[in-house]
């Protein structure tokens, strides 16, 4: 299934049966029906300010993974949070100068993340006081933020690899051992066991992790890519591990245990930058920098039956 709306960000509702997307002309809208093909406008937060192409590559917006909130920066310095149920402006905020990137939230604190590109700072958000509460030094074009399901620990992308890990309990920070750093996405699986991250110079990192300690160890690294990688994400079950690409490879899939390289998505794409999976893992999108969204469905037993049957009578043809 090929959406075609120059869009800037999506996301999976939590039941699966619809989708979220946000448009350049900042139409956001839920998507349903078959194929998702049928659209509602939820809200419209006005033209986004995305310039040149360079900056369309980049998270103007973000939505959170309830789909309740999503927020959309400005390149004045502001940030706007929209309530999606009620459908109305929550809080605008300015929050720096210039070029502002919502990175991501902390629904359970009520904060929000954002990085100040005219600093390089990474500044946490309370959304119950609106006010700033904490803010580091990312010196890079919008650092890759990754958070455990129960928010429990949150990484942020550093310069030279020096990845910051916060301890939203404690309020504890250390820095990880450093590494080839990640040029984009990072992400944890859904048990908080493991921590991946993708590298536009062609690889993507396997770790263990450690949620008592909050630290990892390397398991594996995935390499060869032909134009390099620019997100990944983990199947519900935590059983597959997936990363947008580039060009004939738009996904590659493996499997996380055995490490197996299990299939390459052909589908002509440019910088797969977001992908995920449906909450029941049946449904992969991707999302590349010119604002297409691909979404591929894994077929049904029946269809795979169907299909054996049908190769079975091709080949006891004469």
């Amino acid at each position: 299934i090929r959406l075609s709306e120059k869009l800037i960000n999506w996301r999976f509702a939590p039941d699966g049966k619809s989708i979220l997307t946000l448009d350049r002309q900042g139409r956001l809208a839920r998507l349903t029906g078959h194929d998702f093909q049928e659209s509602e406008t939820v809200i419209d937060v006005g033209a986004i300010e995305v310039g040149a192409l360079v900056k369309s590559m980049f998270r103007l917006s973000l939505i959170s993974t309830d789909c309740r909130l999503a927020a959309v920066g400005t390149t004045t310095g502001g940030v706007q949070v929209w309530d999606l149920q009620r459908r109305k402006l929550l809080h605008k905020v300015s929050v720096s100068t210039g070029n502002v990137w919502p990175l991501g939230f902390l629904l359970k604190s009520r904060k929000l993340f954002v990085y100040c590109e005219h600093d390089s700072s990474i500044r946490e958000w309370d959304m119950s006081e609106w006010r700033e509460t904490r803010s580091c030094t990312a010196k890079r074009i919008v650092p890759p933020f990754a958070a455990t399901s129960d928010e429990h620990w949150l990484l942020l992308g550093q310069r030279g690899g020096r990845d910051l890990v916060l301890n939203t309990a404690t309020g504890g920070e250390h820095r990880l051992d450093p590494y080839t750093g990640f040029s984009w996405g990072a992400t944890f699986s859904a048990n908080g066991k493991r921590f991946a991250g993708a590298s536009s110079t062609g690889f993507v990192k396997l770790w263990e992790w450690d949620a008592v300690t909050g630290t990892r160890r390397q398991a594996h690294t995935f390499d060869r890519f032909m134009l390099g990688a620019h997100s990944v994400a983990f199947s519900p079950d935590n059983k597959r591990l997936a990363a947008g690409s580039s060009g004939h490879e738009s996904i590659r899939l493996w499997d996380v245990e055995s490490k197996e390289d299990l299939l390459a998505l052909d589908e002509p794409s440019w910088g797969s930058w977001k992908t995920d999976f449906s909450p029941d893992g049946n449904v992969l999108g991707s999302l590349d920098m010119l604002g297409v969204l691909r979404l591929w469905r894994a077929p049904s037993w029946e269809e795979i039956a169907t299909a054996e049957a049908k190769e079975k009578a091709v080949l006891k043809q004469p």
